[in-house]
């Protein structure tokens, strides 16, 4: 089933689509009443003013709703490339309707005004919005947020940005007065288009897998620990020995997923009591992040009402113990403290009603009934812990 919240960002961006053709007909009537074309009419002042303020009021509000949709800056930045290029795509496609106009994608066009006027065929920024579009769709099948940027990436998106901007807005004044065609940079354009594919390949080339490793394999026995709990007491895998499963949650308390899966994780506990025994366990480097510090834990066990230990483990030698790599990051344990199953909660960790498979739950019915684990793996998702 398709996101709701998928659908609203769409119409959201046709509309206001809608709404920038809408002006630039009645500018167009006003300024080029026998059919736009360069050289450009010289605009006064005032109106010039207004315009550079549309352009800035359009931008805030396509960062206003990205903001809204995405949990975490990389899905909010994919979100707001996606209501960007539709935007822009339906901008073309609406003043085709209203003016039939372009009659061509090579007709040259004045994109933006802001730092100083863009200039250009209406066909290229119609493939960089294909190319937020493209970013957006990648960045959605990915499975694992890794906020560790590639830095060849980062460099080659930067030099691909920089060589599209060239071709939007060199010699821009001596274009604005010229006759049309206007000369565009295409060679500059395609080479920044072609530098951008490569940043893609290297950011989305494979899926990352991050399963059980040779750390902790399948069927291995759960390392051992002594970790101080924000009640006070400490507690290690002979605190649980009575539990016919333990579940180990590697977890904090900034990370946008484990808060998204905070109340499934207490429900858990309730659910599976007293058989089953979660522990929570806050790896992460609490000087560059202090929201994970040992009093935070404790005001938010307090605020959520933990009905489960949550467990600090300052020298992170426990999480590299489980080979732990993200929060949250599910460790499931028999009777035995053998690892039964590994990864993460379920296939959907924005939407609790938008679950089709728990893999936690699945993995617990199918161990407390003495069955063999079904997907006894997963890929793990969430935020990479912080080490020190």
């Amino acid at each position: 089933m398709m996101n709701k919240k998928f659908i609203y960002l769409v119409l959201f961006s046709i509309s206001m689509a809608y709404l920038e053709a809408s002006v630039v007909v009645y500018l167009r009537k006003i300024y080029y009443p026998a059919g736009f074309r360069f050289p450009l009419e010289p605009i006064e002042s005032k109106i010039l003013i207004i315009e550079v303020g549309r352009e800035i009021s359009t931008l805030l509000m396509l960062t206003a709703v990205s903001y809204m949709y995405g949990a975490t800056f990389r899905k909010r930045f994919a979100a707001f490339l996606l209501t960007f290029g539709i935007w822009d795509i339906f901008y073309y496609v609406w003043l085709k309707i209203l003016l039939n106009w372009p009659q061509s994608l090579l007709d040259d066009d004045l994109l933006f005004l802001i730092p100083i006027p863009w200039v250009s065929p209406a066909l290229a920024p119609i493939i960089v919005s294909l190319f937020f579009i493209l970013y957006y769709i990648l960045e959605s099948r990915t499975k694992v947020e890794n906020h560790s940027i590639k830095p060849a990436a980062i460099i080659l998106s930067a030099t691909g940005t920089i060589l599209i901007l060239i071709s939007f807005m060199w010699n821009v004044n001596e274009r604005i007065n010229s006759n049309s065609p206007v000369e565009f940079l295409w060679e500059v354009f395609i080479a920044g288009i072609i530098i951008w594919t490569l940043s893609l390949l290297i950011t989305y080339r494979k899926k990352e897998k991050i399963m059980a490793t040779d750390t902790l394999k399948l069927g291995s026995k759960a390392p051992d620990f002594s970790l101080e709990g924000v009640d006070g007491k400490t507690y290690s895998l002979e605190s649980f020995k009575d539990k016919e499963a333990l579940i180990v949650i590697f977890s904090c308390n900034h990370c946008p997923y484990v808060k998204a899966y905070e109340d499934r994780i207490i429900k858990i506990q309730e659910d599976y009591a007293p058989r089953v025994q979660v522990v929570a366990i806050n790896s992460n480097d609490d000087v560059n992040y202090p929201e994970d510090s040992f009093e935070e834990m404790k005001k938010r066990a307090e605020e959520k009402k933990f009905n489960f230990p949550y467990l600090r483990d300052e020298t992170q030698e426990t999480a590299k113990a489980y080979g732990a790599t993200h929060t949250p990051e599910i460790f499931l344990f028999d009777k035995n403290r053998e690892l039964r199953f590994h990864g993460k909660i379920d296939d959907n960790w924005q939407d609790p009603s938008a679950v089709k498979q728990s893999y936690l739950r699945d993995a617990l019915d199918e161990l407390l009934a003495g069955k063999e684990i079904s997907v006894p793996e997963t890929f793990t998702i969430g935020c990479t812990i912080k080490w020190k």
